[in-house]
């Protein structure tokens, strides 16, 4: 599927054939929606993406790997797990809007109903690894980021942007490559932008902040 927006709406899951190893990339310059009443890929066989946007609402679990850089907003019902990886760029969880309207116009961030459980991840030779724009959070599931970028910071935090899980584990690790010194968090691996005020918060039953820094100065 290749277009500049692409809109996919679904009484069931949208899934994604695991034989087809090469072929079905999903492909859209501006904006992809996914809106399924179950499931949206499969931990073995996970949708395919190379977007600029994506949003997605379901009913059950996601699983998502994007080819570049991208930003995500996402919401399950039903104990749905989120699971957004980008291999090739920066991801980037911000806003976006939704299919069908009745769930509403607008999506920000990432948001896990009831037990499930949030993993992100993105690694960049140019930029940020993971970029949390919008709040993060879980209900009583697990939160797990990880951050890799060759010239910058693993995972950037914006100015006041929480992360939480009301009764589950959070963990961030942020890797960065190259000679590159944060400036603006006491991490090299992981930034809290504008970390006097407002600082961004991370909350859960137990927390664990991985930062490393390979050749800095």
């Amino acid at each position: 599927i290749s277009a500049s927006e692409v809109n996919l709406n679904s009484a069931g899951a949208v899934l994604r054939n695991a034989a087809a190893a090469t072929d079905g990339i999903i492909q859209a310059t501006s904006l992809l929606r996914i809106n399924a009443g179950t499931t949206i890929g499969t931990s073995a066989s996970r949708i395919q993406t190379d977007v600029a946007t994506l949003s997605m609402f379901s009913g059950g679990d996601q699983f998502v790997t994007e080819a570049n850089a991208v930003t995500v907003a996402a919401r399950t019902t039903n104990n749905g797990s989120i699971d957004i990886a980008a291999n090739g760029g920066t991801l980037t969880v911000g806003s976006s809007t939704l299919i069908p309207a009745s769930v509403g116009a607008t999506i920000n961030g990432i948001t896990a109903h009831g037990s499930g459980n949030i993993t992100l991840g993105g690694t960049s030779s140019t930029a940020d690894g993971l970029v949390v724009a919008r709040a993060v959070t879980a209900a009583a599931g697990n939160i797990t980021l990880s951050g890799t970028s060759s010239v910058n910071n693993g995972i950037n935090i914006g100015s006041g942007i929480n992360i939480t899980s009301a009764t589950g584990d959070v963990s961030l690790t942020g890797t960065t490559l190259s000679t590159f010194t944060s400036t603006t968090g006491p991490w090299a691996g992981i930034s809290f932008r504008n970390f006097v005020s407002p600082a961004g918060r991370v909350s859960g039953k137990n927390i664990t902040m991985n930062a490393s820094a390979t050749g800095t100065t």
